[in-house]
């Protein structure tokens, strides 16, 4: 990867945060979005990037995953990409050892209005305790302060999303290595 080269981006974020509408939205600014829900059956492997991910969730090696975003990235003509997660926390170690390598972001807001946005969503199928199951752990994550640097609010706290404009700037103007 060039040092010029923008860091592949992993964005995640609890169900009903808005990540696959903010992903539609960036693919029509050019960015190559994959989308990788670990709960729907395909995810990872289905994108072909089971092994790079299991590399980087479970033995915190970035290299792999990086590289072969970056080779998507750079075969299709796209000026960055986004591999989009399901509610997954990542450990500070994995936010660690991304550095310089991937960068990791999380759309943040209220779980209450998360929930709401996944339920009206999802419903029938899904339920409250559902969405709790899979993201309980990832918004106690993301109230810690150690994570604050890697959130970009999504949601107000008045239940309102921010305009996906300025979350997909923020998202855009984050892309470098430090």
């Amino acid at each position: 990867m060039s040092n010029n080269a923008p860091l592949p981006i992993l964005l995640g974020g609890p169900s009903g945060v808005g990540k696959t509408f903010l992903g539609t939205y960036l693919a029509g600014l050019g960015c190559l979005m994959l989308e990788s829900d670990k709960h729907v059956p395909g995810g990872f492997d289905a994108l072909g990037l089971r092994a790079d991910w299991d590399a980087f969730e479970k033995r915190l090696d970035p290299i792999p995953l990086a590289r072969e975003l970056e080779i998507r990235r750079v075969t299709a003509r796209h000026g960055h990409v986004i591999l989009s997660l399901a509610s997954t926390p990542l450990s500070l170690e994995h936010l660690r050892c991304a550095k310089g390598r991937l960068q990791i972001l999380f759309l943040a807001g209220p779980g209450t209005a998360c929930m709401r946005n996944f339920l009206a969503r999802e419903r029938p199928q899904a339920t409250a305790a559902f969405w709790h199951k899979h993201n309980d752990r990832l918004i106690a994550a993301l109230a810690t302060s150690e994570c604050d640097r890697y959130k970009i609010e999504a949601i107000r706290e008045d239940g309102q999303f921010v305009a996906r404009e300025v979350v997909a700037q923020r998202i855009l103007e984050s892309h470098r290595a430090p």
